[in-house]
């Protein structure tokens, strides 16, 4: 799951345009660039969160994450599901 939304994120330039950090992406061949994409991730948990919570109280055209046709708000709404999981932070914080 922390690959799909460190894939989603990069995709969205809006998003990243809010971030205080860059999204880094793994490389499969590296365990290290896991861990660091991972521990980046969590430095973000935060702010992912903030923008997960203030993009449900805005009107649609203000959106950041829920854009898009509806197969794109679908993928969205699927990770602002994964961004407010505190299971999800607690398993990649291990």
């Amino acid at each position: 799951m922390a690959t799909q939304l460190i894939t989603w994120l990069r995709s969205k330039t809006r998003v990243l345009a809010n971030l205080p950090l860059t999204v880094l992406r793994a490389v499969i061949t590296r365990w290290t660039a896991h861990y660091m994409a991972f521990r980046r991730l969590l430095q973000l948990n935060t702010k992912l969160k903030s923008l997960a919570y203030n993009d449900e109280s805005v009107s649609e055209s203000e959106r950041i994450l829920v854009t898009g046709d509806r197969a794109s708000q679908r993928k969205a709404r699927d990770m602002v599901d994964i961004i407010k999981d505190p299971i999800f932070w607690r398993s990649i914080a291990l």
